[in-house]
Order: structure tokens, then C-alpha cells, then sequence
């Protein structure tokens, strides 16, 4: 059984030149802390954007968890789901979270459950589980929504 999480950054300042450099506002530093303290799991690997508000997200969501830690590309705003995909199920971990951003996670997430019922609020969290990871193969256990 492969236990799939999916968390979208706490929300950003939009005061800054690149969307590269959006750091988190006050609102979503609360929002992170917040869903950081409901989150009772402990994947075995975090899969992180680059992007300043995801790396900020991590640093609050990891600080008293320790969860080894990826950078990828593939989860950044303008990532291609189906290399997102392709990466996915040829992970070896049972367990995995990823940190990133929308579109990109509500797409996943709507794709791998085959409905059409995602758009993930800021720093919400959906927790998907399924056999393999592929399209409409994959069930929602769990939504933690700020």
C-alpha cells in the first residue's frame, strides 16, 4: 500500500519580482503551523519545490519531524504532471509527501483518484492511498484544509 500526501505551500506575498521569490505572508505561517500540529503522520520522504514558499512551508511543516528531504523540480508551478507521474512510481518509498504548489497538486490529486473534486487551499493537505500510483488508482483517506 503506498500512502501518497499532498501539501500545497501557505499562503504568499505576491510583493516580489519573481514568483520564484514568494516568500509566506504572516497568514500562511500561521496556516502551516497550523496544519503541521493536526498532521499525525510521518512520511519517509518529503519531496519539496525549490520555490521560496515551499521551502518555507518545509522548514515550519520538517522542524520537529526530521523527514528526509528531496528538491525536485517536478512539483513546481509549472511542472508536467505526467513527468510528475512517471517520477512517482518509480519511487521506492511506501510513504511520501509532497510539497509544492497549485495547479500542479489539485491536477495530481484529481487525476490519481480519477474524480474531479480537488482545488487544494493554501498549505491543505490531502492524504491519497492506493496500490500503485496511477491514474484513478489511487482513493482519499484524508483532506486537512486550513
Amino acid at each position: 500500500m503506498i500512502d501518497l500526501y499532498l501539501m500545497r505551500h501557505g499562503q504568499a506575498s505576491f510583493e516580489t519580482e519573481t514568483d520564484f521569490e514568494r516568500p509566506l505572508d504572516r497568514i500562511g505561517i500561521e496556516q502551516v503551523n497550523s496544519a503541521s500540529q493536526i498532521f499525525s503522520y510521518q512520511p519517509q520522504k518529503i519531496i519539496v519545490s525549490p520555490y521560496l514558499r515551499a521551502q518555507q512551508t518545509l522548514q515550519i511543516f520538517n522542524e520537529k519531524r526530521n523527514i528526509v528531504v528531496e528538491q525536485s523540480k517536478l512539483v513546481t508551478p509549472e511542472a508536467d504532471i505526467k513527468s510528475l507521474i512517471d517520477f512517482l512510481t518509480m519511487r521506492e518509498e511506501s510513504s511520501l509527501m509532497i510539497i509544492g504548489h497549485n495547479p500542479l497538486l489539485s491536477y495530481l490529486a484529481n487525476m490519481l483518484t480519477g474524480q474531479d473534486q480537488f482545488a487544494l487551499g493554501t498549505a491543505s493537505i490531502v492524504h491519497l492511498q492506493g496500490e500503485i500510483i496511477a491514474s484513478g488508482c489511487m482513493t482519499l483517506k484524508k483532506e486537512y484544509n486550513q
